[in-house]
């Protein structure tokens, strides 16, 4: 029952929201007497499509270079695992970050896949999967770091104010602490550590990201190059939002700043409660594209963006759905395999519904 209650409710919140957002750009009313609303201004002005298949062009090559990032930390290990395999198992868990029910989310269903392929390394399967969705929030909060450092403050509201001192404080603290767990190995036998892994629902998570790094720790070359990879699929992101938004209105933020809204809306997407962050990430480009924007942009302009970019996701998650019914009878397999997985590791890192760019 509980289980059934959590999938209700993540499939009804995100539904809530969008469809507040959807009927706010509707029945949205005029700003002023006689002035168009946010959708009639966007039916009036030319369009630049090539923007916008631009920007689908770069999300696809952020999606790409994803699974390209997996699969490097997964033949570091040693794993023996095919390129090809590796992308149709991304974009299987991209569909089943939309669609999955239950405890089973694409980081999950790519755990077992892997691990049923290497029998006896269940822990390197494992930690190559944490480890990749925390190397990709971490360059998500990095790049927002940098892009702060390019904005203006002068004329910058509390708001903006507040957002880059929360990214720099962040980044920070995920220095130190990887920095910690990387470079020493007696971590793992220090009192507190171990207090912290026996926390119930986030010691199991602060466990296996310890054990992740300790596979790596003699590997760290590989580290700065999942890295690398990750502040790159994070500017494209960047740059798929800033195409769109230049294909649909005439004022739009600088990149810029479409790399700090846009690293900002990810982490809103990458929060726990939303299957692939539908809800979530309209919800925060609402907020945050008038708020860190140098110039007057139209009313909810930032939510007609974003969902622009959500149909990005869709093209995406189709590819997926292909992918499925061409092998329907093995991903039902590894489905019911992960389902009892993660009825015994509800709350762990890969037992919800987080796969997708944005991390």
């Amino acid at each position: 029952m509980r289980k059934r209650f959590v999938f209700v409710v993540k499939i009804i919140l995100p539904l809530a929201i969008l469809a507040w957002l959807v009927t706010g750009l509707v029945m949205q009313p005029p700003p002023g007497e006689g002035e168009p609303t946010t959708l009639e201004r966007l039916a009036d002005q030319p369009k630049q499509w090539e923007l916008v298949v631009a920007g689908f062009a770069c999300y696809f090559a952020a999606f790409s270079i994803t699974i390209l990032r997996w699969y490097v930390l997964v033949v570091t290990l040693g794993l023996r695992f095919r390129l090809r395999n590796a992308f149709r198992l991304g974009f299987l868990g991209y569909l089943l970050s939309f669609v999955s029910a239950g405890a089973v989310g694409g980081d999950l269903f790519k755990a077992v896949f892997i691990a049923r392929e290497q029998p006896g390394r269940r822990t390197e399967a494992v930690a190559t999967i944490v480890l990749d969705r925390v190397i990709g929030i971490f360059a998500l909060m990095l790049l927002a770091c940098g892009a702060v450092a390019l904005l203006d403050f002068q004329n910058a509201g509390p708001e903006v104010i507040w957002l880059a001192r929360a990214a720099i404080a962040l980044t920070v603290v995920g220095l130190v602490g990887g920095g910690l767990v990387v470079f020493w190995p007696g971590l793992t036998d220090i009192k507190l550590v171990r207090r912290c892994q026996a926390i119930p629902k986030i010691g199991p998570i602060f466990g296996r990201l310890v054990d992740a790094l300790h596979c790596y720790r003699q590997r760290r070359g590989m580290l700065l190059v999942a890295g690398l990879m990750s502040l790159a699929v994070h500017l494209l992101l960047a740059l798929a939002v800033y195409c769109a938004g230049r294909g649909l209105f005439a004022a739009v933020p600088t990149l810029s700043q479409h790399i700090v809204i846009v690293s900002f809306s990810n982490v809103a997407g990458a929060l726990p409660f939303t299957p692939a962050g539908a809800g979530t990430f309209e919800l925060a480009m609402k907020v945050l594209y008038p708020t860190v924007s140098s110039v007057d942009v139209v009313t909810d302009q930032g939510v007609v963006v974003a969902l622009m970019y959500r149909l990005y996701t869709f093209a995406v998650a189709a590819i997926g759905a292909v992918y499925y019914w061409t092998c329907r009878a093995e991903v039902r397999e590894v489905l019911h395999e992960a389902e009892e997985e993660g009825a015994g590791n509800e709350g762990s890192a890969i037992g919800g519904q987080r796969s997708g760019v944005g991390g």
